[in-house]
């Protein structure tokens, strides 16, 4: 080597990298990162999908238990089809009230006492109302589902506090989820008959923004929510199906995203 290549090659040594050399390096990484994080938050919120499935898994099977200790086999202690109160669910039908909440949201239950505002019995206040959306960090995440067929052939005499009151659908019961067959003919299903394994008992907040409809501020957003059935599984169902497994489920004369009850 010549002296002066010498001398050259230790003058670029002792320059360090160039200013284009690290913009480059920053365009690279700032590749990387773009294909890396949506990646890692895809993964992350499956895995809270699996953990929300497990949580509807088990408040599935307190409703069965619930309904072997009911006399008319009742599968959820929901006095009329708004009531959001879980309170009869813990702690005698599931171990954990922390069960009650999606890892999804930013939803929690403190553990402070309140009073249930129906039967008068202490309770946790937390657990007797449904939170405002997902990123609201009190109440419960989960919404029981147990009653179906608006309008259709009979109503329920329901009694609160002394008062007596007409409720036009049906209260679901281990009977007669087994036998009720469609009113309605929305999505031309009149006179089906969904069984256990289509009827709904518990599910995903849906009522933030589009009523019994996933929307951006639901327990995973506008993509779809997971699904507890009365025969004991689980299943996530996506925005595209959400209105026809509703409407097979419950019977509300409905086939489109509009809720109009």
């Amino acid at each position: 080597m010549k002296p002066n290549d010498y001398n050259k090659n230790r003058y670029l040594l002792e320059q360090g990298v160039t200013l284009i050399e690290v913009l480059v390096v920053m365009a690279v990484v700032v590749v990387l990162l773009s294909i890396v994080l949506p990646a890692l938050t895809k993964s992350r919120e499956i895995s809270r999908r699996t953990i929300c499935r497990s949580n509807l898994g088990e408040l599935s099977r307190a409703a069965l238990l619930y309904s072997n200790d009911d006399s008319r086999g009742v599968l959820v202690a929901q006095l009329e089809p708004d009531d959001r109160n879980l309170s009869w669910i813990y702690p005698r039908y599931i171990p954990n009230f922390s069960l009650l909440n999606c890892p999804s949201t930013l939803n929690r239950i403190s553990g402070k006492p309140g009073i249930d505002p129906i039967s008068g019995e202490p309770t946790l206040a937390e657990l007797t109302f449904l939170a405002k959306d997902g990123k609201s960090r009190t109440g419960v995440s989960y919404m029981q589902t147990g009653w179906m067929g608006w309008r259709a052939r009979t109503s329920t005499t329901i009694e609160i506090k002394g008062r007596t009151w007409e409720v036009p659908f049906t209260r679901k019961t281990v009977e007669n989820v087994n036998r009720y067959e469609h009113f309605w003919n929305a999505f031309s299903l009149k006179g089906t008959i969904p069984g256990p394994s289509q009827s709904w008992i518990f599910n995903d907040n849906n009522y933030a923004d589009q009523i019994h409809f996933p929307d951006r501020l639901d327990n995973h957003g506008s993509v779809g929510g997971n699904i507890a059935f009365v025969d004991g599984h689980v299943e996530w169902v996506s925005a595209n199906k959400y209105v026809y497994s509703h409407e097979l489920s419950q019977d509300d004369n409905r086939e489109t995203i509009v809720f109009n009850h």
